[in-house]
């Protein structure tokens, strides 16, 4: 591409040429017409405010605009694009014909090579990407031992995506909770760094032989925690048995409303046999389960928490729906009142730490709790996007059960994704720390925390008799001056044991 910049500048990405031809149904949209000098454009839209993002996008003569998160794709004149050019960042991609019809949304499941595909790639974010096709879009992507079925879906004029926070309600601070601050305090980022080594120092590579010892493992740490009862549940996975860690406390004053914090512990690369270490993906969301038991098991939680580490999820989130279909099979899905996933929690590619928190627009509340989370307890930015797919929050959703999936907004920069170079050296302590801190309070609100309250004391002025000696007086008489006396004297010189 050489694409003009009008405003800033702004960089760019060149994006190679493979091709990659498959069959695929083509999907017909009803465009908007546009003129014949009409170009796609990329306006930087980074924390630009809920009124200067209205404002543009209700530009007069804008065809159509999809957002994605910091960017503000459209599809407009080349005069209109000019005068956004004197107010905002805009990128003209010159050298990509206008075709509405082969525009598609690409899911970024468990993928991200686009370079792999035929067709110019507009924008991404929020696990997504905006294409214009070349040709038929394919139907699966082989990655090693690996083959995904990609999913296109059609495309759709004026739609969100992925959204900052900051440009759709400025976040405030609402104050911390003392109690709820206690506990984020008690986040040890350390140890969790030190647990997501220990796991990629197992092959969990859900066909091999290691992925067992890994299972062991968080079953021995969960089992150190006072309080929670741990158990394992197998399933099958063609002709191999796998197993979720499954570590559970009963709540103190809804015992009947359940609350899931998971995150799967197998892994994979491209050579799965040989080395699959997952530091990333997703030790970091595995420890972090780990972590956040450690963390609320001893807060004596209201609802019952269930912390589980499933695994089969690279190969088709099998844990997960095993777990779900469990729920349902033993009558219990309706008391699950909220479901946490952490996949890939400890990546940044920068000095932002950005997180993506995503589920169902029907389970919005989740949202608004965790990023208030991310406001009041953290130096987070949250990104929001309502369009879920591809990991362990999605069974979960699929049966109507409130679920959000926690994960760093730069996964799909991160080198080691899917590879044997997935160590620990590439995950970041305050990335990790951070987001867990986020997760613990808005777990703790959600679930509610038992908060002690100290005793009463009231005031009392103790007087006795000097003795002869000069000694306080021994008033029980067991040859120890202690707090015994002191409640003697209290209730009038009488000690009843």
């Amino acid at each position: 591409m050489s694409p003009m910049v009008f405003g800033l500048k702004l960089l760019t990405r060149t994006v190679s040429r493979r091709h990659f031809v498959l069959w695929s149904a083509l999907t017909l949209i009803a465009m908007p017409v546009w003129a014949a000098d009409s170009h796609y454009a990329r306006v930087d839209i980074h924390r630009i405010g809920p009124a200067r993002l209205a404002q543009l996008k209700q530009t007069k003569d804008l065809a159509w605009w999809v957002e994605m998160d910091a960017t503000l794709v459209v599809l407009a004149d080349a005069d209109i694009l000019a005068d956004l050019g004197r107010t905002h960042r805009v990128e003209v991609l010159y050298d990509v014909p206008v075709d509405p019809s082969s525009l598609y949304f690409l899911r970024m499941d468990h993928f991200r090579e686009l370079d792999r595909i035929d067709g110019w790639v507009l924008a991404r974010g929020g696990r997504y990407a905006l294409l214009q096709m070349r040709s038929a879009p394919p139907k699966y992507h082989s990655h090693g031992a690996h083959t995904h079925r990609l999913v296109f879906e059609g495309f759709r004029a004026n739609e969100i995506l992925a959204a900052q926070m900051e440009n759709h309600r400025i976040p405030r601070k609402r104050g911390a909770d003392p109690a709820i601050q206690a506990l984020v305090d008690g986040v040890d980022k350390q140890r969790w760094h030190n647990d997501v080594d220990t796991l990629a120092g197992f092959n969990r590579y859900s066909y091999g032989s290691e992925i067992a010892q890994a299972r062991d493992w968080l079953v021995s740490e969960f089992q150190k925690i006072a309080g929670l009862q741990v158990s394992i549940e197998e399933f099958q996975l063609g002709d191999s048995t796998l197993h979720n860690v499954v570590a559970r406390i009963e709540g103190t004053t809804r015992p009947n409303d359940w609350y899931i914090i998971g995150g799967h512990y197998d892994s994979t690369s491209q050579s799965p046999s040989s080395a699959a270490p997952g530091a990333e993906d997703n030790g970091s969301g595995s420890a972090g389960v780990l972590e956040m038991a450690r963390i609320l098991v001893p807060a004596r939680p209201q609802g019952t928490v269930i912390f589980i580490c499933f695994s089969g999820e690279e190969q088709g989130l099998w844990g997960s729906r095993d777990h779900v279909e469990r729920l349902q099979a033993d009558g219990h899905a309706s008391k699950i009142k909220a479901m946490l996933n952490m996949d890939m929690i400890g990546y940044t590619g920068d000095a932002d730490l950005d997180v993506l928190l995503e589920t169902s627009s029907s389970v919005s509340w989740m949202v608004d709790i965790f990023a208030a989370a991310a406001t009041d307890y953290t130096t987070l930015r949250s990104v929001t996007s309502f369009n879920p797919f591809g990991s362990d929050h999605m069974p979960y959703l699929n049966a109507g059960l409130p679920a959000l999936l926690t994960i760093e907004n730069d996964w799909d920069s991160y080198p080691g994704y899917h590879r044997t170079n997935d160590l620990i050296d590439n995950v970041d302590l305050d990335m990790g720390g951070e987001t867990l801190k986020m997760n613990v309070a808005a777990m703790a609100e959600i679930i509610g925390i038992a908060v002690e309250t100290p005793p009463q004391w009231g005031a009392y002025v103790a007087h006795w008799n000097q003795l002869a000696g000069g000694d306080v007086p021994d008033q029980v008489e067991d040859g120890i001056i202690d707090v015994l006396d002191l409640v003697s004297l209290i209730n009038g010189g009488a000690f009843n044991p």
